[in-house]
Parts: C-alpha cells; structure tokens; sequence
C-alpha cells in the first residue's frame, strides 16, 4: 500500500515538476524575448511601416507591459507550487529522527566537547576506599562548634552520632568476634569529674575488643593523668598533646597493637587564626580498612 502510494505521488510531483518547469521557462522566455521587442531598434525600424505602426504602439503599450508581467508572475507561482508539494512529500516519506540527528550534528559543530567523568561508587562508611571482603570500613570524625556531632561508623553501620553523643570524649566500644557494637559512653571532660568512672570504664572492655573514640568540644580540661595512662596502654601517641578544645580521634583494640598500615589516631588544636568555628578547630577525620582476623 505505501509503495503504491509513493509512486503515486512521485508521478504527480514529476508531472507538476515539469508543467512548472515548461510554464516558467515559457513565461521567462516570452517576457523577455516580448521586452525586447518593445524596446530594440528593429521593432522602432518596422514603426516607421504604416503596415506595422499598430503593432509598435501596443507593443510599447502600458497594457502590454502588465502582461509581461503578468505572465512571470504565473510561471513564478506554478515554480512555488512544484516546490512546496515537493518538500510535503519528503516530509511525509522521510522519518524524523535521521532530520533531527543531523541537525542537532550541525548545531554541535564548533563545539568543545565535555568530557565527563563517572560518579564514583559510593563506598560504606562513606569513604574513598574500597576495602576487601576481609576487610571492614571505618570511619571516626569529631565533633566541630558546638553543633557539629561527632559521628562514628563500622561496616556501613552508624554506631555513634548526634543522638548517643555529646561534649567530651565519646567511645563505642565493638565485639571483636562479631564486629557489633557493644556499648558507647561519653564522658563530660570540661564540667563534673568522669575521669574516674571513664578509667573504669576502660578497665572492663575485654581484650581484643575494637575502642573507637571521637572527642566533641573539650576532651582535655578534666582529663586525669590515670585516663591519659589508660588511653597510652591503649596505643595512643596524642592523648599528652590535648589542649583545650583539641579535636582528636582515635582507634584501637584492647590487649594488641594495632597494624601500622592503617590510620588509627588524629589530632586537631584549636588556634585563632586558623580555626574553621569561633573558637573551634575544624572537624578531623580517619578511616580505612580494618582486617577482621
């Protein structure tokens, strides 16, 4: 059916294509060759002729004029039609897509391309590493003002943040057989004196269980020198460091020593001229990858 119908239309548009085509060349042809038989010496020659006097005059009519006119008119007109029946038929014959491919192809010529870059696979814990099967991602950041909560994540799974957390020295503490959390405690270190019931805190975490700890605000001005002991045995090199208001992070498992392959401690002092907060230090930060054997 649409075979037939093409050619159906294909041999009307070659009949309309040629009658334009003869009607145009005929009224081009006649208006000129008339034009200048209004005008050429020859045509003034023969007026001289009383047989061919007539004829001159209307040649040079005004009457005549309009007819030449008149006749490039019609042949312009019929040249129009030819064309316009022949762009519905291509519009109807040919698909859109391939039009709107090609012009959307010009429209980019001269263009830079932009080259872009795939999002990166989210990781757990929100880290840019990707850790093994045996591996388990980490991640431990202070707290920051007095708004920013600290927040601390194992596996994927957010063990401490805004709502178990406050000013001081926050722990969660992790079974080291099934790498779920325990408990988490957080101790007051600037108002009260929690040194004692953190130190004995510390004293009952069976050994080999996984200590995270994320300071919020003020982890040193109540801190004892016992607590600063605990947290040395513990691994830690920057517990002596404190100063008020210092951010420090820190990781460790009880009764071993922690690889060195993998960060486990941070710290952050406050300092006027530096601080990201009014009288804060900007939030630290450390992850990785923690081997479960």
């Amino acid at each position: 059916m649409r075979s037939t119908w093409l050619h159906s239309r294909f041999r009307a548009l070659s009949c309309v294509c040629v009658a334009a085509g003869a009607a145009l060349r005929f009224s081009l042809s006649a208006a000129s060759r008339l034009t200048q038989w209004s005008t050429s010496g020859s045509c003034r020659a023969v007026s001289d002729s009383a047989r061919y006097s007539v004829f001159a005059q209307v040649l040079r009519g005004p009457k005549f004029q309009e007819l030449s006119y008149s006749v490039r008119v019609v042949g312009l007109l019929f040249a129009s039609v030819c064309a316009w029946y022949m762009g519905y038929l291509f519009a109807e014959v040919l698909p859109e897509e391939p039009w709107q491919s090609a012009v959307g192809s010009m429209q980019s010529i001269g263009q830079r391309p932009v080259l872009k870059a795939p999002n990166p696979k989210r990781q757990k814990c929100d880290i840019w590493v990707s850790c093994a099967p045996n591996q388990l991602a980490y991640r431990i950041r202070t707290g920051g003002a007095k708004d920013v909560m600290p927040d601390i994540c194992l596996d994927d799974n957010i063990l401490l943040s805004g709502k178990n957390s406050n000013r001081g020295i926050n722990i969660a503490v992790v079974s080291a057989e099934t790498w779920k959390l325990v408990e988490t405690k957080t101790f007051d270190m600037y108002e009260g004196d929690f040194s004692g019931a953190m130190v004995e805190f510390l004293n009952k975490i069976p050994n080999g269980a996984l200590i995270m700890v994320a300071s919020h605000d003020d982890a040193f001005t109540k801190l004892t020198e016992p607590a600063k002991k605990a947290f040395e045995d513990f691994g830690s090199k920057e517990v002596r460091n404190l100063r008020f208001r210092s951010a420090w992070a820190f990781l460790a498992i009880k009764g071993t020593k922690t690889p060195d392959n993998f960060e486990k401690e941070k710290i952050n002092h406050s300092d006027g001229s530096k601080n990201r907060y009014s009288g804060w230090p900007a939030e630290i930060q450390i992850d990785g990858c923690l081997p479960k054997a």
